[in-house]
């Protein structure tokens, strides 16, 4: 069994470049050509995806759950099941969502 934990990053995607938008209502692998496209320079794979082209949820990197309110949560937890993973990303959720399959890390980025 997975546990794992999803946290809030100050990650911020609004103004990102995400060329194609990342769009859909469920999970998406990081395998998906037509969204991560197989070069290292792809913007979408340099701000989600791992560098490997053919690491999917199979291998525990997770994938990602679209959307667009600006905010990404990283990591999963147990109930995203082949969601959850190290390069696993939810950003359809807004910053103000609050869960206790979330948390926060408090840091010091100067």
């Amino acid at each position: 069994m997975m546990i794992t934990l999803i946290e809030w990053t100050s990650d911020n995607i609004n103004g990102s470049a995400l060329t194609p938008v990342i769009s859909g209502g469920s999970w998406i692998e990081y395998t998906v050509t037509s969204i991560f496209a197989a070069i290292a320079t792809d913007a979408n794979r340099l701000l989600f995806a791992p560098s490997g082209f053919t690491y999917n949820s199979a291998q525990g990197v997770g994938k990602i759950y679209p959307g667009s309110n600006g905010s990404a949560r990283r990591g999963g937890y147990f109930g995203d099941q082949a969601g959850a993973g190290i390069f696993s990303a939810d950003i359809i959720s807004n910053a103000e969502s609050a869960s206790s399959g979330s948390g926060f890390r408090c840091v010091y980025s100067p």
